[in-house]
């Protein structure tokens, strides 16, 4: 029933997971149960898991199957709160990089290994800039994310070697590196927050954000340190207030925190704060509440949407305010219809963007075809509409003027040949194009070619398209990024999105195309497949750099954390041909960092549980970041690099831990392979194929599957992936 669900129309699908959902609960498979709770989305149905059971060992799984998901939820028993708040997080991942050997910090170098590179172009001497070593600075930060250890931040004053808001995210890269470990986190970073420089303060409190990124206490020291930033008004700058809230939409993604809720919900509403502050609030609250459909949220950010003067919806920022409100509906689409309604009273452009970004979130991972065809049509047939209504036009046009033309022609000849029998012979030999002086100014004749009149409405009607476009076409980059967000959900899905967005990128308009190789990174996210990053590569090398810039991050995103060596190469050959484009190389650093991302132990994929649960607080950071990308020079490129930093709620290792009963570490053997699907299959098929067997801890690639090899264990979850806790079988009888 549930491998069903993709191929059905709603609501059928929901009824099926429902249904499913019961039979597992009635049969006590809690693991499951729990995974199609979090598919629906429904905090009841996973409340009613926690309570089918007493068994603090199966709650505790439970828990961490949430933690992966960066679910909130509240119980009584501390110990499974722990497990939820993933508290054991970082220990864990300690134990994996302990054991596979990876301790020792990298330093950039080691990644684009230079003496590889070779360029037919000599490095200009401007290219040692602050932006070079800004990229080092993130380079930095995602290879070395989790291991609480690096040799070039703190050793280096790197700091001082970056400018301007470069500063900001050099700070902010110590929180990656120390990722889910809070104590040394904050340290790190103390030595930052009381600094005068206010880009050295923000990063630090940036910082904070991200190395607590999806652990929680219940001291909430995170929340309280950054409270004080963004109250603190007169003392601080504005760039202080942003990362604070930035900071605090990374840290509690997902968690559903009421304190949140109520320090920025009012900084949306509150038109003294600038309309960055104000989006970026906006942005903070979707990704703390993703998929909840909060009404509190919507009415405020629907309310301060309304409030705005047209010029302020054209601001670039206004995106991150109108995605900020997508996220609340992530998956919700039987819950969207009301807000759709509401939209329409925003008389503006933005708001048919808005409406396609609520559709999209809505509806991913769906398949939904119905969806798709409108997404198609959104970016296609506006351009065919117009055309073919501008061809009518023109045709009325020219044959009301040829009629006009011909009647002044014939009142002209009639004029001549009563006043000036001379003129005739002239004027019929010249043809209708020639002027007479002596015939009065109201009868000249007009040439058929190209009307005046018609040629002036046309320029004035180029001029409003052109200003039209630069207001309206959002909503189309928003519509490619929505076909990879819908297909994304099943295979075959995603197989045909990629053959429709090479159709997008020969017919698309410049943002269609700035948005095709985003969305091509968002369907395979560290899934890198051959036919995927070489259209990339080829896409790398486009006309329009904003395309190129796009697509080399987007062979970032495909590798992400898979070290993987054909793409490594690609991106070090792009390395020397954008050896003087500053903007070039810094893409290129970056997509080089993310490939080796944890060096190689860590995933930016959505997908988890046998890739039957799409993460929802995953899909809102990428998605965060690709719309960012969708104007590059304005956001990622500019001043506000940071902003790369909402990646890190999708940053999972992807790792296979196993714990005994008192939840520390022990070693078991486990076959891992490709995974085959074996549903409606008889008997007892094999479920992977081509596997080796490891001893735990062992990383498990993108489609990958692992089992137990022996029948000594038994595992508490259904699928072995994260952490898994595992018991010992009484029944057991060991075979010489």
């Amino acid at each position: 029933m549930v491998a069903c669900v993709s191929l059905l129309a709603p609501p059928d699908d929901l009824a099926f997971l429902n249904t499913a959902f019961t039979t597992y609960l009635e049969h006590n498979q809690l693991t499951e149960a729990l995974t199609l709770a979090i598919r629906l989305g429904d905090d009841s149905l996973i409340k009613t898991v926690f309570d089918a059971t007493d068994d603090v060992l199966i709650q505790k799984q439970l828990g961490f199957i949430l933690a992966r998901q960066n679910y909130g939820l509240n119980v009584e028993n501390e110990e499974v709160q722990q497990c939820i708040n993933n508290n054991h997080a970082h220990r864990y991942f300690q134990y994996l990089v302990t054991e596979l050997n990876l301790l020792a910090p990298k330093v950039p170098e080691d990644i684009y290994k230079s003496h590889l590179e070779t360029s037919f172009y000599p490095p200009s001497s401007k290219m040692e800039s602050g932006k070079k070593n800004l990229a080092a600075a993130f380079v930095n930060g995602f290879i070395n994310a989790g291991y609480s250890d690096e040799k070039l931040i703190s050793k280096e004053k790197w700091v001082y070697k970056t400018k301007d808001e470069g500063r900001l995210s050099t700070v902010a890269s110590l929180g990656l590196v120390n990722l889910w470990n809070v104590e040394n986190g904050l340290q790190a970073l103390d030595q930052f927050q009381y600094n005068e420089n206010a880009n050295l303060k923000a990063g630090a409190v940036l910082g904070m954000g991200i190395s607590t990124n999806g652990v929680h206490d219940d001291v909430e020291s995170t929340y309280y340190l950054l409270e004080e930033f963004i109250h603190n008004r007169e003392g601080g700058d504005a760039i202080v207030v942003a990362s604070a809230i930035t900071g605090l939409g990374i840290a509690y993604a997902g968690s559903e925190n009421e304190n949140v809720l109520n320090l920025l919900s009012p900084i949306v509403s509150d038109s003294e704060y600038t309309l960055e502050i104000q989006s970026l609030s906006a942005l903070a609250l979707g990704h703390t509440y993703v998929g909840t459909c909060n009404g509190e949220i919507t009415d405020t950010i629907l309310q301060s949407l309304l409030e705005k003067d047209s010029t302020q919806l054209t601001s670039k920022w206004i995106r991150f305010m109108c995605l900020g409100l997508g996220l609340l509906y992530m998956g919700k689409y039987d819950q969207v219809e009301d807000v759709l309604d509401t939209i329409d009273a925003i008389e503006h452009p933005i708001s048919k963007s808005l409406k396609v970004l609520i559709k999209i979130c809505s509806y991913v991972g769906t398949g939904n075809v119905l969806q798709v065809q409108e997404l198609l049509q959104l970016c296609t047939t506006k351009a065919k509409e117009e055309s073919d209504d501008e061809d009518e036009e023109d045709e009325e046009d020219e044959e009301n003027d040829e009629a006009v033309s011909n009647e002044i022609a014939a009142e002209m000849r009639n004029v001549a040949e009563a006043q000036l029998p001379t003129v005739t012979a002239t004027a019929e030999t010249v043809g209708e194009e020639m002027v007479v002086d002596p015939i009065p100014g109201d009868l000249k004749p007009i040439s058929t070619s190209e009307p005046a009149t018609s040629s002036t409405v046309k320029a004035d009607e180029k001029v409003e398209d052109d200003n039209d476009d630069e207001e309206d076409d959002l909503f189309e980059g928003f519509a490619v990024l929505g076909l990879a967000l819908i297909c994304m959900g099943e295979e075959i899905g995603q197989e045909m999105s990629l053959r429709h967005f090479e159709h997008l990128m020969h017919y698309g308009k410049p943002i269609i195309k700035r948005a095709v190789p985003l969305a091509m990174g968002l369907v395979s996210t560290s899934n890198p497949q051959m036919n995927v990053f070489e259209t990339l590569s080829r896409y790398s090398h486009d006309q329009d750099l904003e395309v190129a810039y796009n697509a080399i991050f987007s062979m970032g995103l495909v590798g992400a954390g898979t070290n993987n060596a054909r793409l490594a190469q690609l991106l070090r050959q792009l390395a020397s041909y954008y050896i003087n484009d500053e903007n070039g190389l810094f893409v290129s650093r970056i997509a080089q960092g993310l490939i080796h991302l944890g060096k190689g132990t860590m995933t930016l994929s959505p997908f988890s549980i046998d890739k039957q649960n799409i993460s929802n607080v995953s899909l809102a950071s990428l998605l965060t970041v690709c719309i960012a990308l969708l104007d590059p020079k304005s956001f990622i490129l500019d001043q506000n690099s940071s902003l790369l930093y909402y990646l890190t709620p999708s940053i999972k290792p992807r790792m296979l831990v196993t714990v005994d009963e008192t939840l520390e570490p022990i070693k078991v053997n486990v076959r891992v392979g490709q995974a085959v699907d074996t549903v409606g299959l008889a008997g007892k098929p094999k479920t992977i194929t081509g596997w080796v067997t490891h001893s735990t801890p062992v990383l498990l690639g993108f489609g990958e599957r692992a089992e137990l090899e022996t029948d000594e264990y038994i595992s508490y979850a259904s699928s072995l992936e994260g952490v898994v806790i595992l018991k010992k079988n009484p029944d057991y009888e060991k075979y010489d």
